[in-house]
């Protein structure tokens, strides 16, 4: 840790917080003192680092997480390797994670991508024990997913306020969740479907304690529950972008992310990137059921869309990578 000492006069301070009071008497910003005394250079560009807040300002060394991506594709190999694991074992520190990141975790925070750490280590497992740690998910997708199940029998909570359509449906009352499979294919699966807007209304407030009751009743009765949000994370930054009444994003997904690591045997996001995708992916997910709670399920739709069939299209891709 650096000495609460104004590099400007010499002069000793006992916190941080007085320091960066007294910078007033020099006319200097935060910004103005800490890249005149402790400079940094963008690894990517060579120019100086621009200054948000002091935590970032020392931590990162790229302007966003696309500037670090290309880095980690051009750079030495031996450069990067240690660099990232060096980047990872400090999230895990920082946030004290019980499990590595998820594949959402990651692409939503300054990480590099999880075929980032696979390119360099053989497998996102290795480098998370590497550190000590075991990753959130460590499944393969089961090949179960990729069968028909547009027959089955979904059951549809009653309070479901926008229903997606299947070919065989029924309405019951749920205790958690919208959806579930009903008859023989019940497999203690069950899915909360989400807009885009229920997706950033339910993580803040008051709506994030009581999605959170909900979480933990589904793990009262040993089940598990998919948030599938019909949207993807370009889909939301960009409609976020041009709306007049902007949500803050960084928090909702900080919120999402808390919920993901506290209940990770019992829940798991995935973006489905449409209501059309929702309906081809909620009967998988339901039916399967236990086969995928292990499972990275964001991770393997993105990386084989086969699954959507008919629909994978450019139009109807599931997800887009995440421009910060």
């Amino acid at each position: 840790m650096m000495p609460f000492k104004c590099k400007e006069c010499n002069q000793d301070f006992p916190s941080e917080r007085s320091l960066h009071t007294h910078l007033k008497k020099h006319k200097m910003s935060l910004a103005d003192y800490y890249c005149a005394h402790y400079p940094k250079k963008n690894l990517l560009t060579g120019t100086k680092l621009s200054f948000k807040d002091k935590e970032s300002y020392f931590e990162k060394d790229f302007e966003n997480r696309e500037q670090l991506l290309k880095w980690c594709n051009f750079e030495k190999a031996e450069v990067v390797k240690p660099y990232i694991k060096q980047l990872l074992e400090r999230r895990v520190a920082n946030k004290e994670l019980v499990v590595a990141p998820s594949h959402i975790e990651i692409e939503t925070s300054e990480l590099p991508s999880i075929d980032c750490f696979k390119k360099h280590y053989g497998s996102y497992s290795a480098v998370c024990s590497e550190i000590g740690i075991k990753p959130m998910f460590t499944k393969n997708i089961h090949k179960d997913f990729y069968s028909d199940y547009s027959n089955v029998n979904i059951f549809i909570d009653t309070r479901e306020q926008q229903p997606l359509q299947f070919q065989n449906q029924r309405e019951v009352k749920l205790d958690f969740g919208d959806y579930t499979a009903g008859g023989q294919n019940y497999s203690k699966t069950f899915v909360d479907r989400k807009s885009e807007g229920d997706f950033k209304s339910t993580l803040v407030g008051e709506n994030f304690d009581r999605f959170k009751r909900e979480i933990e009743r589904c793990k009262s009765m040993d089940c598990f529950l998919f948030i599938v949000v019909e949207s993807s994370f370009d889909q939301i930054k960009n409609n976020n972008d041009f709306t007049s009444h902007k949500s803050n994003l960084k928090f909702v997904y900080h919120n999402m992310r808390l919920l993901q690591q506290e209940f990770h045997k019992n829940c798991q996001f995935v973006f489905s990137g449409s209501r059309k995708n929702s309906v081809a992916l909620i009967p998988k997910l339901l039916v399967c059921g236990p086969k995928l709670w292990e499972t990275d399920i964001q991770y393997f739709i993105e990386k084989d869309q086969s699954w959507l069939g008919s629909l994978a299209t450019k139009k109807e891709k599931a997800f887009t990578t995440v421009t910060k």
